[in-house]
């Protein structure tokens, strides 16, 4: 029996590895978990796994289909306490997304910027709430190229396209908690550490460069399990912390509690921040 007065979780990414643990935690901690993925069967299977929560199909890399999860969203809670965006990809060659934008920043990046705003007034009837952006330790090298983007004129690098779209949520994160200040909705980012996930099933390793094929060996032996690395996003969602606007990182391990951590010096630069947001809203049809 579903308890309906139960808090309000949303997990994007949640047909497998971290997002399918997050899932099921929240639910043993006795949210009222609604999980969304691309993948009807994997997607079913983690609702089934966190006792029965709510399924929702959707492609983030469709804006009109995150639209449609919002709306559903709104159609069928009073509030949201809780809103974990970890769905996220990265693959070899560039694509683009159904709206023309390079995929991998549709993904990581648009997709949670759209959703979030979306979802604000729910978030704030379900104050005091959270907002956990999963991101990773490579924003800390990212470049924001805003003349260039979507890698239309500058050759494609995969991870290059990653770790801009993760420098992107994590200034996204900054400047959200900034707005957000008063309102009872805290805003973070965190690198839960390195997992053994699917995430990177869509690359070919030789296009990671030499140094990933050196180190990739080693990282497969040392990566934690995916129950392991997801607790340090589980303990920004569920625990004792009033703490917004920031990064927690971590490298292979996350400690817990997670601890705040030095962000990439664009998500301490307002006037990028806000060039990044202005940006953003027309992106995604806000604006």
């Amino acid at each position: 029996m579903i308890d309906k007065e139960a808090p309000v979780c949303l997990v994007t990414g949640a047909s497998s590895g971290i997002g399918r643990v997050i899932a099921v935690e929240m639910a043993k901690a006795g949210f009222r978990v609604v999980v969304t993925g691309r993948h009807p069967e994997r997607t079913a299977e983690t609702a089934r796994l966190a006792g029965g929560a709510e399924s929702v199909v959707a492609d983030l890399a469709d804006l009109a289909e995150v639209r449609d999860l919002a709306d559903h969203m709104t159609r069928n809670h009073t509030r949201l306490d809780v809103l974990v965006n970890n769905a996220a990809m990265i693959r070899s060659g560039r694509a683009v997304s159904r709206d023309g934008y390079e995929l991998t920043w549709a993904v990581n990046y648009l997709a949670p910027f759209l959703l979030t705003n979306r979802l604000l007034d729910l978030l704030k009837a379900g104050a005091p709430a959270r907002i956990v952006n999963v991101t990773s330790a490579v924003q800390g090298f990212g470049k924001l190229d805003f003349d260039d983007l979507q890698f239309e004129r500058r050759d494609y690098a995969p991870m290059g396209a990653y770790a801009q779209s993760k420098l992107a949520l994590v200034m996204f994160s900054f400047e959200l908690a900034k707005r957000l200040e008063g309102a009872g909705v805290t805003a973070n980012a965190i690198h839960p550490g390195g997992a053994r996930t699917s995430l990177g099933r869509d690359i070919d390793p030789s296009d990671l460069g030499l140094l990933s094929k050196l180190i990739d060996p080693l990282i497969k032996v040392l990566t934690p399990a995916t129950e392991r690395t997801a607790k340090a996003p589980l303990y920004l969602a569920t625990g004792p912390t009033g703490v917004t606007g920031e990064y927690f990182g971590g490298y292979l391990y996350n400690p817990l509690p997670p601890r705040p951590r030095r962000a990439n010096r664009l998500a301490k630069d307002l006037a990028a921040r806000e060039r990044l947001w202005n940006l953003s809203l027309k992106m995604t049809g806000l604006g």
